[in-house]
């Protein structure tokens, strides 16, 4: 089979699987982790022998990851799923690992997982700073986000100011009461 003809044919399944995808276990990538349940000792499809069938199925898969992100991201906020992006989480640091596994190094396929990874993140926290409402107090935060990854604060006139940070994402307080929510771009 061609290069062309593989990928199309990786394209028609994966558009197969994502029809499905609200029946199937809300993971985008119901063949990939069935695979890797039923032979977990196998690192790549039987179909990958040599190392050129194998960067070029790990080139399809990223491929994969990245359409399935970008179609997730140009859903409207309460449509888009959180169990998408952490099945693309989970299989990007398996391709990772995969791509490790090549004697050659491949640092342009790396690169392109990683920043998959990286839209992956951004979407996980939009659909967390979605369920965010200004006004909210600390601890309903807290149970919303978990602990942040760093805290600062400063005493003001007007009372406590509290800056939590969450990845891209900058929360800030007054008086324990949320008043602004940013989300960095990344670029």
């Amino acid at each position: 089979m061609t290069r062309t003809g593989r990928r199309a044919s990786l394209l028609l399944a994966f558009c197969l699987l994502a029809s499905a995808a609200t029946a199937h276990a809300e993971c985008a990538w119901g063949f990939w982790e069935q695979a890797l349940v039923k032979n977990p000792a196998e690192t790549f499809p039987p179909s990958a022998v040599t190392t050129q069938d194998k960067i070029d199925w790990l080139t399809a898969e990223a491929d994969l990851a990245a359409q399935a992100v970008d179609a997730e991201a140009e859903k409207p906020l309460p449509q888009q799923r959180e169990a998408l992006y952490r099945a693309t989480l989970a299989c990007g640091a398996d391709l990772i690992r995969l791509i490790n596994t090549i004697a050659e190094r491949l640092p342009r396929l790396e690169a392109r997982v990683n920043e998959t990874m990286t839209r992956t993140i951004g979407g996980l926290e939009r659909i967390a700073n979605g369920r965010l409402k200004i006004g909210m107090s600390a601890e309903q935060v807290r149970q919303i986000r978990g602990e942040p990854s760093g805290i600062s604060e400063m005493t003001t006139a007007a009372g406590v100011r509290q800056q939590w940070q969450y990845g891209a994402t900058v929360l800030l307080f007054n008086n324990g009461k949320l008043v602004e929510i940013r989300q960095m771009l990344n670029e």
